[in-house]
């Protein structure tokens, strides 16, 4: 896949409007779009990845991108992780760092959004106010993405005719959210199905495509 720095300056553009937001910066109130953006950016890359041409197979190609991903996220994750369990064993109370533990143990395996949605919490709620790792929700949400969208993507492709494939692909993840809070009646859980619902702009454009996939 060819270096993209437009993608990357608009990264950086999408990591100011965040800091911008939570920072309370006048007229950035909305600086939280940038997670979408995020999600659309990653939406676009797994695609552009599944559906491109054919220089080597799919599944080298995808190796590549998880090594590429692991090198990028990994390292700073852990890093993190440790900063934040150090110093919060030494100043939270004990029934804070007993939550903490929690979302501390949900990261390694990308499971910090679900803990929140079983806790009945959200991002802003007042529980999670001694919990700082909570912003991991969305890397959470990018790996769930990466491990089953790829697999789905390739398996619709295969058995279904040209075209036909993505089309299916994106009327099911449309409505996977809205049948999942129906069925529930209660907050559903912030997963992939996220990037369905804020990238389907890169899903559209990629529907010509299906054929290639192969």
């Amino acid at each position: 896949m060819t270096y993209r720095p437009d993608i990357d300056g608009l990264r950086a553009i999408a990591v100011l409007a965040v800091i911008l937001y939570h920072a309370e910066i006048p007229g950035f109130g909305g600086g939280y779009v940038g997670v979408d953006v995020f999600f659309v950016i990653s939406g676009y890359l797994i695609t552009q990845l599944l559906a491109g041409s054919a220089e080597k197979p799919l599944r080298p190609r995808l190796q590549d991108f998880y090594l590429r991903r692991a090198r990028r996220i990994l390292p700073a994750l852990f890093a993190t992780s440790l900063v934040v369990a150090v110093v919060s064993a030494a100043i939270l109370l004990p029934w804070d760092l007993a939550r903490l533990g929690r979302y501390l143990a949900a990261t390694p395996v990308f499971w910090t959004n679900v803990t929140a949605w079983l806790e009945g919490t959200g991002y802003f709620s007042s529980k999670l106010v001694h919990v700082p790792i909570t912003h991991f929700w969305s890397v959470a949400i990018e790996e769930q993405f990466y491990l089953i969208y790829p697999i789905s993507f390739a398996l619709i492709c295969r058995y279904l005719p040209r075209h036909q494939g993505v089309r299916s692909l994106h009327s099911g993840q449309s409505r996977l959210p809205f049948a999942s809070g129906v069925y529930t009646r209660r907050p559903r859980p912030i997963t992939f199905w996220r990037h369905r619902e804020h990238g389907s702009c890169c899903w559209e454009g990629f529907s010509r495509r299906a054929g290639k996939a192969r």
